[in-house]
């Protein structure tokens, strides 16, 4: 799929004008005091207990400030601790306005909205991070319970400012029935996605035909279906110096895109042509050797699938999946258009990730990271595929309100096709961030 346009520069006004910016992967995590109102009254002992015993205690860097305790350069720990600690200083993570003054600031008029914030906060009756849920040795009837008292919030979180937040529902993934009701629930009250969990124990695998229902319910209602990186790990632990890197192999690359060959293979996009799936915070190479090695397979097995699927795997991805590229490198950006995917693929910030693009602004009036980050990523991309990612996709994607969100733009700090033009001079000084990648998904 190519996309070209009438002309290789924008009109002058074309190029002046504010881009509506929509970022495919931020994240939330509303504190389980401000959830408390929507726990049901016989499960309120219950929450008070968990909010006691789970809600100070849980940290996504534990593992890493462990390593960084341990590190001889007291200095490099000060400074990388301060890296991952930056973006705490935010009310954002659940705080609506304070978040819509963050993406003011730093141009983005809508963002695609997911749990786990870094805040340490987690779902109720959930313990870990959302995306890394098991439900394996747990008590799913209030796990389940959990999940909707966040969902709930969500609803109410969105609402503040329904035309530039996409909230994805979080689901009780080991129990189909219960996913369809949370999902037409979930679209009555606004919210426009899924969280479909990685693969994982306890998870009914997704070609099994129980889960028919489910992407019916999800086709019918425009509900897309986004998988974020993530949780793939099984009961693997991660341990030692080497931790973190085990946990970019074992919970990213292909083991997070498990889902997509069951789907295809199964025949669920033929069934439901107008069901989206998303891959989100999944960069790098992948997508044309993927692309071919599912064709290669469909090529030596079409006499059995022929009938379930008569076209090919990339055709399928080429209406139905998209790729969420999160702090997109301008290598990603200049392969999908070299390989014909621009409109498949996403920007995302990971607000408020420290991963991200996004930093808490520490110095007055000083350009956003994530504007030297779109800089530097599509100052030598054609504009119009860079509209294209930065924006329009999304839009299609998640059926937003493009004249809404127009509006946005014109009133926020939303960069220009010119603007973006220019690339940095020069680039922040930060190692948490993997905004500024040359090479690999990670670094």
């Amino acid at each position: 799929m190519t996309l070209t346009t009438k002309n290789s520069q924008y009109e002058l006004t074309s190029a002046l004008a504010p881009l509506v910016v929509v970022s495919c992967d931020s994240h939330v995590g509303p504190s389980l005091a401000q959830m408390r109102e929507y726990c049901p009254a016989i499960l309120r002992q219950d929450y008070d207990a968990f909010s006691a015993d789970i809600g100070e205690k849980f940290d996504i860097w534990a593992d890493v400030r462990k390593v960084l305790r341990d590190l001889p350069d007291r200095a490099e720990a000060e400074a990388r601790e301060h890296e991952i600690d930056r973006n705490l200083q935010t009310a954002g993570h659940n705080d609506m306005d304070a978040r819509r003054v963050d993406m003011d600031r730093d141009g983005v008029a809508a963002d695609v909205i997911y749990h786990s914030s870094q805040n340490g906060q987690p779902i109720p009756f959930i313990e870990g991070g959302s995306l890394f849920f098991n439900p394996t040795g747990s008590d799913l009837e209030k796990a389940a319970a959990g999940i909707h008292i966040y969902n709930h919030w969500l609803a109410d979180a969105c609402a503040t400012a329904p035309e530039r937040h996409t909230g994805v529902v979080h689901l009780p993934a080991w129990d189909i029935d219960a996913c369809v009701r949370e999902v037409e629930w979930a679209r009555g009250v606004g919210l426009r996605a899924v969280n479909l969990p990685t693969p994982r124990p306890g998870i009914r695998i997704y070609d099994d035909p129980l889960w028919e229902r489910f992407w019916c319910a999800c086709e019918s209602l425009h509900m897309s279906l986004n998988t974020h990186v993530g949780g793939a790990g099984g009961d693997i632990e991660f341990v030692g110096n080497h931790a973190q890197a085990m946990l970019y192999v074992d919970r990213s690359g292909w083991l997070s895109r498990r889902a997509l060959p069951r789907l295809l293979f199964s025949g669920v996009f033929e069934r439901h042509p107008d069901l989206r799936f998303v891959l989100t915070e999944q960069n790098g190479e992948w997508w044309r050797a993927t692309m071919r090695e599912y064709d290669s397979v469909y090529r030596t097995c079409e006499w059995q699938l022929k009938d379930q699927m008569p076209k090919k795997p990339s055709e399928y991805c080429a209406t139905n999946v998209y790729i969420g590229g999160s702090y997109m490198a301008p290598f990603e950006a200049e392969m999908a258009i070299d390989e014909g995917y621009v409109q498949n693929i996403m920007w995302g910030s990971d607000y408020p990730h420290a991963e991200g693009t996004y930093q808490y602004p520490e110095v007055a009036d000083s350009e956003t990271m994530t504007h030297v980050a779109l800089r530097f990523t599509f100052s030598g991309i054609d504009p119009a595929a860079t509209k294209a990612m930065l924006g329009d996709n999304a839009i299609r994607c998640y059926e937003l309100d493009e004249s809404a969100l127009q509006e946005v733009a014109a009133r926020i700090s939303a960069p220009t096709a010119a603007e973006l033009s220019e690339p940095p001079d020069t680039l922040p000084d930060i190692t948490a961030s993997m905004a500024f990648r040359t090479v690999g998904p990670w670094g």
